[in-house]
């Protein structure tokens, strides 16, 4: 015996895999609620061959232990039809990767630690819901967490890259005390000197790269550049630089002093 006299509706899940089962009046369907949200029930709905008639008497949905006197209070109905959602697992997968994808670069570092922690409360959550039954994604949510933690370990090498890239920079603009001059520029058949000098006069050993001009009056001629370092404190170190120009006389300049570009190799 299939059907019974028990009226269509929300009854309790027979299978117990489920708060509520929707009833049709003739057999169980696969439209199910856990919690007041209605989801549909993947696996193969009640068939007859679950069904003992001799447990089912007059006034019994089905199974002798659910009753219609069970059923939810009349007008009653769970929240529409949805799939259990995966939004928490997918958000650690995705917030994990691009976390360890990114994090070891220079100041990054920080967004990318920010969104391993963030990744690992989103893929904990998705896993909660997963095991509550109103939540899909369990292996991105693992994937997540576990790239998460991949990210701690590139965000750390982003940290020591930023402390190079700041003490490269620091060293760049900040040049110290010093003093630079010309102690020397000669002209011979078109090929110009300058010999000059600069002292450090800072309490820290520093590296200068010093741009020079070649001038004849007003005109600019050419300009060079020449890199001098590891000065001592209050040591002074000689530098030299040439360019071949076309005039009679020429005046050399010091323009400016700065500290050597980041990263450049030592010569």
């Amino acid at each position: 015996m299939e059907t019974t006299s028990a009226p269509a509706g929300w009854h309790p899940d027979p299978t117990g895999r489920f708060e509520f089962r929707y009833y049709n009046g003739q057999r169980w369907t696969a439209d199910v609620s856990l919690n007041g949200q209605r989801f549909i029930d993947e696996v193969a709905p009640v068939t007859p061959g679950h069904i003992t008639p001799g447990h089912v008497t007059p006034g019994h949905v089905t199974a002798g232990h659910v009753t219609a006197g069970q059923a939810p209070r009349p007008g009653w109905a769970p929240a529409p039809a949805t799939h259990p959602a995966k939004g928490f697992a997918l958000a650690s997968f995705w917030v994990g990767l691009g976390s360890f994808a990114f994090g070891w670069i220079p100041f990054v570092f920080v967004l990318g630690a920010g969104g391993a922690i963030t990744a690992i409360v989103f893929g904990i959550i998705g896993l909660r819901r997963v095991r509550a039954g109103s939540g899909v994604g369990h292996g991105y949510a693992v994937a997540g967490i576990v790239l998460s933690l991949a990210a701690f370990g590139t965000a750390t090498v982003g940290f020591f890259f930023t402390r190079q890239v700041l003490r490269e920079l620091d060293q760049f603009f900040d040049v110290g005390e010093h003093t630079e001059r010309v102690t020397g520029c000669a002209l011979d058949d078109r090929l110009v000197r300058l010999d000059g000098s600069i002292t450090n006069n800072d309490d820290s050993t520093h590296s200068y790269t010093i741009f020079v001009s070649y001038r004849d009056g007003d005109e600019l001629l050419d300009t060079d550049q020449t890199v001098v370092r590891s000065v001592a404190p209050g040591a002074t170190a000689s530098f030299s630089t040439s360019a071949f120009v076309d005039a009679e006389q020429v005046q050399c300049t010091i323009d400016s002093v700065t500290g050597v570009a980041p990263f450049t190799a030592t010569p």
